[in-house]
């Protein structure tokens, strides 16, 4: 299970390194809102991207999590969101 999920994280996703900007940046969002420390770093994460994409003319990212009150957070801070558990599952 473990080697799969990082073998799909190399072909599927591109990992940011936790810099010392995004944890200033989610000590911030820890003060603003009601957030886990791990959630405000994801979060300051996302924001750091999606700003990045907007300076490269792209649009901007959309912040996907299935925690609602994490999302809430998130549109607060300018993201939109898409949280997966409001689609059913194809799977049942």
């Amino acid at each position: 299970m473990i080697t799969g999920f990082a073998e799909c994280c190399e072909r599927e996703y591109k990992v940011w390194e936790t810099t010392r900007a995004v944890v200033t940046r989610a000590t911030v969002l820890l003060k603003m809102h009601p957030l886990r420390a791990y959630d405000a770093v994801q979060l300051a994460t996302a924001l750091r991207v999606s700003e990045g994409f907007v300076r490269a003319g792209l649009p901007p990212l959309t912040f996907v999590s299935a925690d609602e009150r994490l999302c809430e957070c998130a549109r607060a801070e300018g993201l939109s969101t898409e949280n997966p558990s409001n689609y059913p599952s194809h799977n049942d």
